[in-house]
C-alpha cells in the first residue's frame, strides 16, 4: 500500500505542474477560439491553487524532497501567468516635467449613486475621468455636478469624460458589420489638449461575456450538468458569438489606435482577464500602466472580492506612467483605476 501511494504522489508531483503548464498555453493560444477556454478564462484562478500544498506536504511526507522544485514551478505558474502577480518595480519616477492624472471606471449605470462616485472623482482629483456604462443625459445631475468641477464634460452614449483641459476633439466611431447586423464598436475618441501635449485618448467597454455566461448555465448549472448539455457544448455557438464580436469591436480599435500620429491613450473595462488572446495585439503594442508601475494583482471586478484584471490603461510609447493603482471601493460593481502619465522624455 505504501508503494503504491509513493507513486500516486510521484504521479502528481509531475502531473500537477505539467497540468498547470498546458493551462497557461490552453488560455494563451486558444482563449476565445474555442468556446471551453474562452468561458474559463473568466474563472477564478486562485482554485489552480488548491492542490499545492497538499502535494508539497505528500513529498515531504514520502521524503521526495527533490520534486519540491517543480512545486515551486507551480506555485510561479499559478502566482504570475495565471494569477497575474506583478512584483514591484523598481523604476523610479522621473521627477521633472507635468503629469496627466487619469482615472477610469465602470460605473455600473450608476446604481451605487451619483454621491459615490463624486466622492471617488474628488478624492483622486484626476485632471481626466473617464466612464463607462453610464447612459445619461446631457441634463443629468452628474453632467451638472462634473462641469462644476471640469471645464469639458461630454455624454455619448454609454461613455462619459469629464477633463480640465479642452478636448479639441470628440469622435464617436462608425459602426461595423458582423454577422448580419452592424454593431457599435463600443469607444469613443477624444483628442485632449493636456499638459503633456496632445493626446488621442480612447474610452473603450467592449461587449461583456456576460450573455455567454447566462446560455451556460441555462437552467441552472447544476441541471445543466447533470443532463449534460454542458459536456455537450450546446452553449457554445453562443458563447463564440459573443467572444467574436468582442473581437471585432477590438480591431476597430487597434486599426484605429495604429493609424494615430499622436500619443495615444487607451483607457477603460476592457472585459479581457489575464492570457486572453484578444489582449495580445494590445500588449505587444502598448504599455500597461499597471504592468509599468503598479504591483499586486490589480484586480478590477468584481469590486466585492475581485478575481480578475478588466480595466486597463495602456500607452504608447510617447508617454510614460509615473503611477498607478487600483481603488473606488464601494462605489461600483468594478474598482477604479488611477494613473498618472508623463510624456517619455526625447533622447
Amino acid at each position: 500500500m505504501k508503494t503504491c501511494f509513493r507513486r500516486l504522489v510521484l504521479f502528481a508531483a509531475i502531473a500537477y505542474p505539467t497540468m498547470l503548464l498546458a493551462v497557461v498555453l490552453a488560455f494563451r493560444f486558444v482563449g476565445e477560439r474555442w468556446w471551453f477556454t474562452g468561458a474559463a478564462l473568466y474563472l477564478p484562478r486562485v482554485g489552480f491553487a488548491v492542490p499545492l500544498p497538499l502535494v508539497v506536504i505528500a513529498l515531504v511526507r514520502y521524503r521526495m524532497r527533490l520534486l519540491l522544485l517543480a512545486q515551486l514551478a507551480a506555485g510561479g505558474l499559478v502566482l504570475f501567468p495565471l494569477m497575474g502577480l506583478v512584483l514591484p518595480s523598481a523604476r523610479s519616477p522621473t521627477g521633472s516635467g507635468p503629469t496627466m492624472r487619469v482615472l477610469s471606471l465602470n460605473a455600473n449605470s450608476g446604481y451605487s449613486g451619483i454621491p459615490a462616485l463624486l466622492e471617488a472623482v474628488d478624492h483622486y482629483s484626476p485632471d481626466l475621468v473617464v466612464m463607462q456604462e453610464i447612459a445619461i443625459g446631457a441634463d443629468d445631475p452628474l453632467i451638472r455636478a462634473l462641469q462644476a468641477r471640469y471645464a469639458t464634460v461630454n455624454a455619448t452614449g454609454q461613455f462619459v469624460v469629464a477633463s480640465r483641459f479642452p478636448l479639441s476633439s470628440i469622435q464617436e466611431p462608425n459602426r461595423f458589420l458582423y454577422g448580419n447586423q452592424m454593431h457599435s464598436p463600443r469607444y469613443m475618441r477624444y483628442v485632449g489638449e493636456t499638459p503633456v501635449g496632445s493626446v488621442a485618448i480612447y474610452n473603450i467597454h467592449p461587449v461583456s461575456p456576460r450573455q455567454g455566461f447566462y446560455r451556460i448555465r441555462g437552467a441552472g448549472l447544476r441541471n445543466e450538468i447533470a443532463s449534460g448539455r454542458l459536456f455537450e457544448g450546446a452553449a457554445g455557438p453562443d458563447v463564440q458569438a459573443n467572444s467574436g464580436l468582442r473581437k471585432g469591436e477590438l480591431d476597430v480599435v487597434a486599426k484605429s489606435t495604429r493609424a494615430e500620429t499622436l500619443p495615444v491613450l487607451i483607457v477603460g473595462d476592457t472585459n479581457l482577464p489575464g492570457l486572453s488572446p484578444l489582449l495580445a495585439q494590445f500588449e505587444d503594442t502598448y504599455q500597461d500602466g499597471f504592468r509599468e508601475v503598479g504591483w499586486g494583482f490589480g484586480y478590477t471586478f468584481p469590486s466585492k472580492l475581485p478575481w480578475m484584471r478588466i480595466d486597463r490603461m495602456f500607452a504608447n510609447s510617447a508617454l510614460r506612467f509615473e503611477h498607478f493603482e487600483v481603488g473606488c471601493a464601494e462605489t461600483s460593481d468594478h474598482l477604479c483605476i488611477v494613473a498618472d502619465v508623463s510624456a517619455r522624455p526625447s533622447r
